[in-house]
């Protein structure tokens, strides 16, 4: 990811899994969790996207391995079976990231 994609996901994970685990949201409650569940799924798709970048590649496919693709994907209310389609679709695509 470049700079700002990597500041976002630094920022935007802990702020993610604080939401989640704290139970901070209160104001607008639905507004925040489609706040959080658009944040989660940008992030997802930058790093498919990073994939393709040679210089961002591996920071992406670790993204992949470690717990923040799960995390996210789950926030942004995806299912395992859709989680493993996307893990799918990216080794298809020649990436390795990490098999089900």
């Amino acid at each position: 990811m470049n700079q700002g994609n990597l500041a976002l996901e630094k920022t935007a994970i802990p702020f993610i899994r604080a939401s989640i685990t704290s139970g901070m949201i209160s104001v607008s409650e639905q507004k925040v969790k489609a706040r959080i569940q658009s944040l989660a799924e940008a992030i997802i798709l930058q790093a498919i996207e990073d994939l393709f970048d040679s210089s961002e590649r591996n920071k992406s496919i670790d993204f992949f391995k470690g717990e923040n693709f799960t995390l996210c994907a789950e926030t942004a209310g995806l299912s395992t079976l859709e989680q493993m389609r996307i893990i799918r679709m990216l080794a298809k695509a020649g990436f390795q990231t990490v098999s089900f």
